[in-house]
């Protein structure tokens, strides 16, 4: 969700099979002039991770404390896509899982709302 209030909001699932099998919530959130990511991820306890990099291209985050991932961050790449990952550190050759997304357009009607 776009930017509102100090916080961004989003979430992802995964379905298998028509069900689902997976899905996190995630806030990030700007308090006392640090950001933070929150991950509230299916049946586990949410985890806080804090920037350690903020640009125009890279958001990281990151907790040393955290079991996996230690290292959460987003890399811009071009107008309309981004790669994200995970890792078990900030070196490069720490485990690390790599997700590359790009802009779709959403399915369904549009929704809309009655005026107040």
């Amino acid at each position: 969700m776009a930017p509102a209030g100090g916080t961004m909001l989003g979430m992802g699932r995964t379905i298998r099979e028509g069900k689902l099998d997976d899905y996190e919530l995630t806030v990030i959130r700007i308090t006392d002039g640090r950001m933070d990511y929150e991950a509230h991820p299916m049946m586990q306890p949410t985890a806080v991770f804090t920037a350690t990099v903020v640009s125009d291209t890279l958001l990281q985050f990151e907790n040393p404390r955290h079991d996996f991932p230690k290292l959460v961050a987003y890399q811009r790449r071009g107008v309309d896509s981004l790669v994200a990952r995970v890792a078990a550190g900030p070196a490069s050759g720490d485990r690390q899982i790599v997700f590359s997304y790009h802009r779709v357009a959403c399915g369904g009607p549009p929704v809309t709302h009655p005026k107040r």
